[in-house]
């Protein structure tokens, strides 16, 4: 469970995000949502981030009752496969359909915070490139 394999992929996510700007696609968290029925075409590994996500609060709030940043790191280690898992089997900056390439540049922005924030609380620093 090394920082280094966190840290790439955090770096990972930060090329990607940059790649879908260059691209002109872009995605506001304000904007409506489109026309993209999210939970009818979500792939599984596309729904173990949200739950991830979903988990994060949860994982922050046990940390600080049991003064135990291993659930931090433990946790931000499982981010970050999923992620990698994810990535290798999904288009996201070149998918055809321009609304699921949005959709996981959100799930990539979203994750990038995470391990971002979950990285920042353990005292380590995440690079924007590698």
């Amino acid at each position: 469970n090394t920082g280094p394999f966190i840290q790439y992929t955090y770096a990972r996510i930060r090329s990607v995000l940059r790649k879908g700007n260059a691209v002109e696609i872009k995605f506001h968290p304000e904007a409506p949502q489109s026309k993209f029925e999210i939970g009818n075409l979500m792939t599984a590994d596309e729904k173990t981030l949200i739950k991830l996500f979903y988990q994060y609060p949860f994982i922050l709030s046990e940390a600080a009752k049991n003064l135990s940043p291993a659930l931090i790191a433990n946790y931000v280690y499982e981010l970050a496969k999923a992620f990698n898992h994810f990535y290798h089997d999904h288009v996201i900056v070149d998918e055809k359909a321009i609304d699921v390439s949005v959709f996981r540049l959100k799930l990539a922005d979203v994750t990038s915070s995470i391990i971002h924030h979950s990285m920042k609380l353990l005292g380590i620093e995440v690079p924007e490139r590698m």
